[in-house]
Order: C-alpha cells, then sequence, then structure tokens
C-alpha cells in the first residue's frame, strides 16, 4: 500500500512483512516502524487527514482486521481502534474526513472515529439489503458533510453527521441518495476541490470478452 501526503512531500509505504516506511522526497531521509497486524496479515490500505497530521493503517485478516492510527511526526502511534471482532460485519475501507476516520462494513454499517475520543458506531439501515459491499469511502475538502460510500455498481452519498435539529429537515445533503449509473467501477476519486469527480469503470463484458475460450458450451433452450 503506498500513499502520498502533499503538504509535507513524505511517501508513506507498507511492505508485506509488517513495516510502515515514511520517506521525505526532499532530503530522502526514512523512518521506519513495525506494524501489528493479525497474523501477520499485510497491510492493504493507508490513509492520511486533509492536514497530513495523522495516518491509518488498515490490515484485514483475522478478527476482522486492525486499524492503527500514527502520528505523522515520528510514526509514533496513537491508538488502535478497538472492538473490530466484535463489529456486526467486517471492515471493507477506511477514510479520513477532516480529523475523523470513517470504516465502512460490508454490511454498509459506518462507523466514525475522532482521534481524539472514542469510536461512534452509526448504523444505515437502509443500505443493508444490497447485494455488494462498500470498497472505496470517498470525501472532498469542500464537502465537509457529506462523504460517498462506493461499491462496484453504487455511489451513495451519505451524511457525516445526524443532528435532532428539525430545521434541517429539508436539507439536501441531510439525506442519503444513490447514483447507478456506472457499473464495474474500480476508482473513484474527487480531482479537485470544485467537486470534480472522476470515474473508472471496467463494464464486464469487456472483461468477459478478454477471458479464452471456454473449453466446453453447451447451449440450452430453443
Amino acid at each position: 500500500a503506498l500513499t502520498f501526503c502533499q503538504n509535507n512531500h513524505v511517501l508513506l509505504a507498507a511492505t508485506s512483512c509488517g513495516k510502515l516506511v515514511a520517506m521525505d522526497v526532499a532530503t530522502s531521509s526514512s523512518t521506519i516502524v513495525e506494524t501489528t497486524t493479525p497474523d501477520h496479515v499485510a497491510t492493504s490500505t493507508i490513509v492520511t487527514d486533509t492536514k497530513d497530521e495523522y495516518v491509518a493503517t488498515f490490515a484485514n485478516g483475522a478478527n476482522k482486521g486492525c486499524i492503527h492510527i500514527y502520528s505523522l511526526t515520528g510514526l509514533k502511534l496513537i491508538r488502535t481502534l478497538p472492538l473490530l471482532s466484535n463489529l456486526p460485519s467486517s471492515p471493507t475501507c477506511i477514510a479520513f474526513m477532516q480529523q475523523v476516520l470513517l470504516v465502512a462494513c460490508c454490511n454498509h454499517d459506518v462507523y466514525t472515529f475522532d482521534v481524539k475520543h472514542q469510536l461512534v458506531g452509526r448504523q444505515e439501515e437502509e443500505l443493508h439489503k444490497r447485494g455488494d459491499y462498500p470498497v472505496r469511502i470517498v470525501t472532498s475538502s469542500s464537502l465537509q458533510d457529506v462523504f460517498f460510500l462506493v461499491s462496484f455498481g453504487a455511489i451513495t452519498k451519505i451524511p457525516m453527521v445526524v443532528n435532532n435539529d428539525k430545521d434541517d429537515s429539508n436539507d439536501s445533503n441531510k439525506t442519503i441518495s444513490t447514483n447507478r449509473q456506472y457499473h464495474g467501477m474500480l476508482f473513484v476519486d474527487f480531482l479537485s476541490d470544485d467537486n470534480e469527480m472522476v470515474v473508472v469503470e471496467q463494464p464486464w463484458l469487456d472483461v468477459v470478452a478478454g477471458l479464452p475460450d471456454p473449453l466446453d458450451r453447451r447451449v440450452y433452450g430453443a
């Protein structure tokens, strides 16, 4: 897993042997720390907050994986997210929104974790009946009240904070909406703060066309 911190020009890399490396591109100096993952599972995701102050690593494996949060200065471990093994569904992807870490699970439950406080769960009941699962969380620095949950066939806009103010009942950003225009999505992200999104999709018919000829073919029906 790789990610680049634009604010301080640091390249972060997770190795298959359980090490997290931070390399300063300008000076070529490196900081290396040992990460603790279940059953020596390699880290699959590295994310940083918008100010490049915190780093979160995600390794999906035994006991539903583990998530560590580090301070980017010296790669000091701040804490490990507790009770992941007790979640009703396994985490699939993580992302920072400002200094809040979002954790999405297979059943579309979304958990928010403030680096300075505790893990708070928020259920998304109306998404539980879907046959897919989220593979990516997309955020934008210019959209501080919503994030986007991406599966292979849908992009869902979800409000970041749900409060009890009745005056917000007509606010479109307080409702969940889904876009099913794209299929077989491989990558989704924002290009800039102007809320311009890029979607890379791989239609499944193209995937099938790239497969070798079948060893056996049977035609059913008239």
